[in-house]
């Protein structure tokens, strides 16, 4: 959120959400109706492919420039194992393509017939535009079809026969609960169930957090951060890799967010601030991983996670004014405004948490209320 926004007071949870609504419908193309990821429909997508053609998203996972992220989740998306996970359940069939997306059985119709697939004239038409209220509107590149082309072509009548249309929208859904819509957060626990090992990340996404927050938080767990080490190791030339807050190591993720003086302080001053004892993290990891573990109501778990991705963020704020402005703030000053941004986040974000501000810098577990 801007900064100006932050020297006014609280917006309405109303505008908030308003704003909120407006970032999901542009990036992922929800509505309220539907929740799902109709990708094609968000407007970003359509942004793309205006701009550069309908097949600017075909990503080919083989490119060694393309971003590891990308490239990864292209590779399961790619996976036959994962694409047998979920198909699209047709409503009105206008999303869903006839030959190309898996809607009826469990195999493509464009592989599974693939001779009338080649004389098709649109290869991409839509269920919509193949099943009438009338019956079958074929568009075929022969005006007649005959032998083996008409058999196939009975056949498939035959298989579709049952398939209805209705005025609902269409979506995916979990092949192995038709009950069950797809969604990022099963996707996600998806793949991560292919290899614990790579993906046991801990979950620092949070409706309380402004996005920007979080993907640093998740940069500096995934070791993405651009700290001098990190540069240094991908041939960047710099006139050197010390930290620019000690001058004492050599800054890379663990020094700079666990052990530098500075953030030393800050883990320090939290730990008083919610008179709890917190271990010394070889991590930012073992972070998140303690504070899901810790023994207490899950919703100050929630908070806990809040601070700490405030911490992160505090942290490398502080170690860029130096950087860039040659300007070194208080270690005072910067626990201040790791307070005074979940402040803000809580009250502005939060529905079901209550922050009485008398007692909230001295004693935060007695002054919230759920």
């Amino acid at each position: 959120m801007p900064n100006s926004l932050k020297s006014c007071d609280n917006p309405p949870k109303g505008v908030l959400k308003c704003m909120e609504d407006i970032r999901r419908k542009f990036f992922w193309g929800e509505t309220d109706e539907e929740k799902a990821i109709p990708w094609d429909k968000a407007i970003w997508v359509q942004i793309l492919k205006s701009i550069h053609g309908d097949k600017c998203l075909n990503i080919d996972v083989s490119d060694s420039g393309l971003n590891s992220n990308w490239r990864e989740l292209m590779k399961h998306l790619k996976d036959p194992d994962i694409r047998q996970l979920i198909k699209r359940k047709c409503g009105n069939g206008e999303d869903t393509q006839f030959w190309k997306d898996r809607w009826f059985g469990n195999q493509l119709l464009n592989e599974r017939f693939p001779r009338l697939f080649n004389i098709e004239e649109d290869k991409n038409c839509t269920v919509a535009e193949r099943i009438g209220n009338r019956g079958f509107n074929w568009n075929w590149r022969m005006d007649n079809l005959r032998g083996r082309l008409d058999e196939q072509r009975i056949q498939l009548e035959l298989e579709i026969s049952e398939a209805r249309l209705s005025t609902e929208t269409d979506r995916w859904i979990i092949t192995d609960a038709p009950n069950l819509e797809f969604s990022v957060s099963w996707f996600r626990d998806t793949i991560r169930s292919l290899d614990p090992v790579e993906y046991a990340w801990p979950d620092v996404w949070s409706p309380w957090i402004p996005k920007k927050k979080i993907i640093l938080a998740w940069r500096v767990i995934r070791g993405r951060v651009p700290a001098k080490s990190t540069l240094a190791d991908m041939g960047i030339d710099l006139p050197d890799v010390l930290c620019p807050s000690c001058k004492d190591q050599p800054e890379n993720n663990y020094h700079l967010f666990l052990k530098c003086p500075l953030a030393a302080s800050m883990w320090t001053r939290i730990s008083q601030w919610w008179n709890m004892s917190t271990p010394d993290f070889n991590s930012v990891k073992d972070a998140f991983e303690w504070t899901e573990n810790c023994n207490i109501k899950e919703t100050f778990r929630e908070v806990m996670k809040v601070i700490i991705i405030a911490n992160l963020n505090i942290i490398w704020d502080h170690r860029n004014c130096i950087v860039f402005d040659n300007k070194e703030g208080s270690t005072d000053l910067a626990f201040i405004r790791i307070q005074e941004e979940v402040t803000f986040w809580l009250e502005s974000r939060s529905t079901k948490i209550h922050i009485d501000r008398s007692n909230w810098f001295k004693s935060p577990f007695k002054t919230i209320s759920l």
